[in-house]
């Protein structure tokens, strides 16, 4: 019996998967797409994740949902930072606020602060610790009190100053026909030394106490001397002289009832005269040394109703008193 063999279309394929056609066709629905249309039906396993490009699994980040990723913030310069701390995956900021003249606004990109410098209290009252010594650069009663005297140490030292140095006055007086027929006028304040009392007359001259005027308490007259029949209603007098007390300085000793030394006095080669301005005249005349002596020697006392010797070696440390009978 013969056997007849026939070719079947497709019988005997190939053995190349890549030549096969339909090979982009989703045949094996068992495999995911990699457009990612079609989900896992069960739970996948995997391994840790060792690149970037790893997928995660479940237990990759559940391990780090702890602590977030390994990134934090820092605060730049070295003036008050915002950046506080990381707390997980949360980084986190301090808050600003408002507070005095600041102003905080904001949209969605900008924080804006306003006020500040310059808008504080424009009143000096308004200001604090107005009371505290923050310039010493500048007087305070303190720093003035360890310098100075006051007023009331002033005339515990030395008395009223008025009453020792005494005052200054200038007085201008505008003679009256009323003043011409009595012959003076009055001062504001009595003078402490009638002689001392300057007068002058503007657009005339000064006079001399004594021969054009004089003064007692305070009133200044010229009757009978050089200004009477002279003055003239209208005319202005200057007059200056000192009030309030003597002055220390060039006080006569017949003021001075209780005169002291301070020390040795020495006569300068000069006499003091008592009761009389020469030697020649009435009185008694003390005078000092008629030389110098060559030797120490005891000082010799002289009496004598006439005048002293010339000097020389024999009046040499010699004090003579002359006297009258």
């Amino acid at each position: 019996m013969g056997v007849i063999l026939t070719k079947q279309p497709g019988a005997g394929g190939t053995s190349d998967h890549g030549i096969l056609i339909g090979l982009l066709d989703d045949d094996h629905i068992q495999y995911i797409l990699v457009d990612g249309s079609r989900g896992f039906s069960s739970t996948v396993s995997g391994i840790m994740p060792t690149e970037s490009s790893h997928l995660v699994t479940k237990e990759y980040a559940d391990t780090l949902s702890g602590t977030g990723q390994t990134n934090t913030a820092s605060n730049l310069g070295a003036g008050e930072g915002v950046y506080a701390q990381k707390v997980g995956v949360d980084l986190q900021f301090k808050s600003l606020v408002e507070a005095g003249s600041i102003a905080l606004t904001s949209d969605s990109d900008i924080i804006t602060i306003s006020g500040g410098a310059g808008e504080g209290a424009s009143d000096h009252g308004e200001l604090t610790g107005l009371d505290d010594d923050d310039h010493p650069q500048y007087h305070t009663d303190a720093r003035g009190d360890a310098r100075y005297y006051i007023e009331s140490e002033v005339d515990t030292i030395s008395g009223s100053l008025n009453d020792k140095i005494g005052t200054n006055e200038i007085e201008y007086i505008t003679v009256s026909g009323t003043d011409i027929t009595n012959k003076y006028v009055t001062l504001a304040y009595t003078p402490f030394l009638a002689t001392e009392v300057a007068l002058g007359i503007i657009g005339g001259s000064t006079q001399t106490y004594g021969v054009n005027y004089t003064v007692s308490g305070t009133k200044l007259s010229w009757d009978g001397l050089g200004l009477d029949g002279v003055l003239e209603a209208g005319d202005k007098f200057r007059i200056i002289y000192t009030r309030g007390g003597a002055p220390t300085y060039g006080i006569n000793i017949v003021e001075d009832t209780t005169p002291q030394l301070g020390g040795d006095l020495d006569t300068n080669g000069h006499d003091i005269l008592f009761g009389t301005d020469t030697i020649s005249g009435i009185g008694t005349i003390i005078t000092g040394d008629h030389g110098t002596a060559s030797i120490d020697q005891v000082v010799n006392v002289c009496y004598g109703t006439g005048d002293p010797p010339a000097s020389g070696t024999a009046t040499e440390g010699a004090l003579f008193i002359k006297y009258t009978a």
